[in-house]
C-alpha cells in the first residue's frame, strides 16, 4: 500500500489537496486538505464513488444559525468543505470555523473510522461513540477546546474539524447536517426531518464499505464556489484543457483552508517554522470535475518560503513521498523537467517540479495523459 493511502486509512484525517485540495489538501484541507485539499497521491477511485462524495453538500437549513459553507475544493476521491460560523459579537471570541472532508473509500471505510478513533483516544482527546450517526461515528474534544468529528454511512466517511469559538451544541449540529447529507437520519441533534436528506434514506448503502455504481445523481451537486478566485496568477498556470479532458481550475488561500486536523497542523508547523502564517500559503489546482480521468495539477506558492523548503513541504504534506518503497526518477515532460514519484503499484504517479517560486504537481495514472498535461503547461 502506498504511504500516503496508509496515512488516510490510518488516521482518516484531511490531508490538504490534496489535504487541502483539495485543498485539501487539505488539504486539505486543511484539506488540502489541509485538504484540503485531498490529497495528491490518493488511490484510483471509481468515477461513480467520486461522484458521490463529490456531491455531498451539507443544507443551509440544516446547519446551526449562522453558519454557511463558505469554499468547496474536489480532490480526487474527495471534497473538502469550509464552513463558517456567525461573526464574532466581541473581540473575546474568535469566529467559529470547521474544515470537512468527505472521502469515498472503495473498501476499508468502517476501519478508518475505527483507527481514527482509536487514533484519537491515544491523542488524549476525550471521545464518544456515536450510534445515532450514520454506520459509524464518533465525536471528540482535545485539552484546548477543539471539537472533532467522524461520520461514515456506507463507504463514505466525512471527518470534521473545528476551530474558534465553536459549542457542543454547534458540533452536533453540523455533524447532523452532514449525516443528513450523507443519506442518513442526522442523528438526536437534526435540526429538521430526516426525509429532507439528499436523495432520500435509499441514496447511499446502509451498511459495510461497498458502493453503489449509480447511487447518486450527478445533478444534485451545486456548483464549485464562484467569485473572484483566491490566486487568479497561479489559476493562470494551470490549464483548463489537456488532450480531450476539460479541467475545472480553483484556488484557495491557507488562511481559508488550514484547520485544526493533524494534516493542517503539520503544515502550520512548517510554516512557523520559517516565521510564517497561514496567510503566506497560496494552492491552485484542475481536476476533471466530470470524474472521467483522475488528472489532477496542483500548484503550490508559500511566499516568504525557499524554494527548497517549499518542495519538500510538498512531498511530506501532500503527497507523503518520502516512505519506504517509493522510487523516484528525474524525467522530461512536454519540455519540462520533474521528478516522477512512483508507488509501486498500478495507481497514480506524481510529477514534480519546483521552479519560478512555486511547486507544481501533475498526478495521473496515465502516462500519455501526464506527457499532455506538462506540454500545456505555459
Amino acid at each position: 500500500m502506498r504511504p500516503s493511502d496508509e496515512r488516510a486509512l490510518l488516521a482518516a484525517y484531511v490531508r490538504s489537496t490534496r489535504r487541502l485540495a483539495v485543498f485539501a489538501l487539505v488539504i486539505a484541507l486543511i484539506a488540502l486538505g489541509l485538504g484540503a485539499w485531498q490529497t495528491v497521491a490518493l488511490v484510483t477511485r471509481a468515477p461513480s464513488c467520486q461522484t458521490a462524495a463529490w456531491n455531498v453538500t451539507p443544507a443551509a437549513d440544516q446547519l446551526p444559525g449562522g453558519w454557511s459553507v463558505r469554499t468547496s475544493t474536489y480532490d480526487v476521491g474527495r471534497r473538502s468543505i469550509s464552513l463558517v460560523g456567525p461573526a464574532p459579537v466581541d473581540s473575546s471570541t474568535t469566529q467559529a470555523m470547521a474544515l470537512v472532508t468527505v472521502t469515498c473509500f472503495p473498501e476499508g471505510a468502517a476501519d478508518s473510522v475505527t483507527r481514527s478513533r482509536n487514533a484519537a483516544r491515544a491523542a488524549g482527546q476525550s471521545v464518544s461513540d456515536r450510534s445515532d450517526l450514520g454506520d459509524q461515528a464518533w465525536t471528540s474534544a482535545d485539552n484546548s477546546g477543539s471539537f472533532f468529528a467522524n461520520v461514515r454511512r456506507g463507504g463514505l466517511v466525512a471527518y470534521l474539524a473545528f476551530s474558534g469559538t465553536v459549542s457542543q451544541d454547534e458540533v452536533d449540529q453540523v455533524a447532523s447536517a452532514f449525516d443528513l447529507a450523507l443519506g442518513g437520519q442526522g442523528g438526536v441533534d437534526a435540526t429538521g426531518p430526516a426525509s429532507q436528506a439528499p436523495g432520500g434514506s435509499d441514496a447511499l448503502p446502509s451498511s459495510g464499505d461497498s458502493f453503489p455504481a449509480d447511487s447518486v445523481d450527478p445533478g444534485a451537486s451545486d456548483a464549485a464556489p464562484s467569485g473572484t478566485p483566491a490566486a487568479p496568477d497561479l489559476e493562470k498556470l494551470l490549464p483548463k484543457k489537456v488532450g480531450t479532458v476539460v479541467l475545472t481550475v480553483q484556488s484557495a488561500l491557507g488562511a481559508d483552508i488550514l484547520g485544526a486536523d493533524q494534516g493542517s497542523r503539520a503544515i502550520l508547523a512548517a510554516l512557523r517554522k520559517d516565521n510564517l502564517t497561514g496567510d503566506a500559503l497560496r494552492v491552485a489546482q484542475a481536476y476533471d470535475e466530470s470524474g472521467a480521468s483522475d488528472l489532477t495539477i496542483l500548484v503550490v506558492e508559500v511566499k516568504g518560503m525557499a524554494l527548497a523548503t517549499m518542495r519538500q513541504l510538498v512531498l511530506d504534506s501532500w503527497l507523503a513521498a518520502s516512505g519506504a518503497g517509493v522510487t523516484t526518477s528525474e524525467i522530461t515532460l512536454g519540455g519540462h523537467s520533474f521528478t516522477r514519484f512512483d508507488y509501486g503499484d498500478e495507481g497514480t504517479r506524481d510529477y514534480v517540479s519546483a521552479a519560478n517560486g512555486h511547486v507544481l504537481v501533475i498526478t495521473a495514472s496515465d502516462t500519455t495523459l501526464a506527457e499532455q498535461a506538462a506540454a500545456a503547461l505555459p
